[in-house]
């Protein structure tokens, strides 16, 4: 496993977006197992007198399109996910590496569905803990962070239990406590 490996998830309309009378274009769209393009509507597609480009291409190396039917051969399940990105992270820390999964991204844009998933199907990180659980004899540590306008959460502090397949409420009086990022001389940053 190389050192950085970037994926990108197109997810479906949710619940909401399919409830809105506004059009439901895809302005995502996964091209081929390494590219999506993201269309901008708001450029005509004569694109004249417009400087913007229409339509983008981004490169990854791993797409997943959740957006398609499930029964379509190239929707990603939480699965298919795991295998691809879990496998790899399982392999490397089975060597004794050191890994992390990252999920970035705007608000409801899928990433606790990704990482967390729901009781029937679940994500990344509760495959890859047992996955890891099974690797004994092997000793590990594992932090699961949250960093949400600039203040960083342990989720697996049970300060407040973390909900399935959601968000933990973002609102005044949440009893979670900030964390401090530190940098230490000669090992790096950390988390206090």
């Amino acid at each position: 496993m190389s050192n950085v490996k970037l994926a990108i998830r197109v997810r479906p309309f949710s619940e909401r977006e399919l409830r809105s009378e506004k059009d439901r274009v895809p302005v995502v769209n996964v091209v081929d197992s390494n590219t999506v393009t993201i269309t901008n509507i708001k450029v005509s597609i004569s694109g004249a007198g417009d400087s913007r480009e229409r339509i983008r291409q981004y490169y990854a190396d791993y797409t997943f399109d959740s957006f398609c039917p499930v029964t379509h051969p190239s929707y990603a399940s939480q699965e298919k996910v795991f295998e691809t990105i879990g496998q790899e992270v399982i392999s490397s820390v089975s060597r004794g590496c050191s890994a992390c999964v990252l999920a970035y991204g705007q608000s409801a844009t899928g990433k606790t569905h990704t990482m967390m998933g729901s009781d029937t199907q679940p994500g990344l990180v509760p495959r890859l803990c047992k996955a890891l659980y099974e690797l004994q004899p092997f000793d590990f540590t594992i932090s699961f962070l949250e960093i949400y306008n600039e203040r960083v959460h342990d989720l697996l502090s049970g300060e407040v239990p973390l909900p399935p397949c959601h968000s933990l409420p973002r609102r005044r009086g949440n009893a979670r406590k900030d964390l401090r990022v530190r940098e230490h001389p000669s090992r790096g940053p950390y988390v206090q």
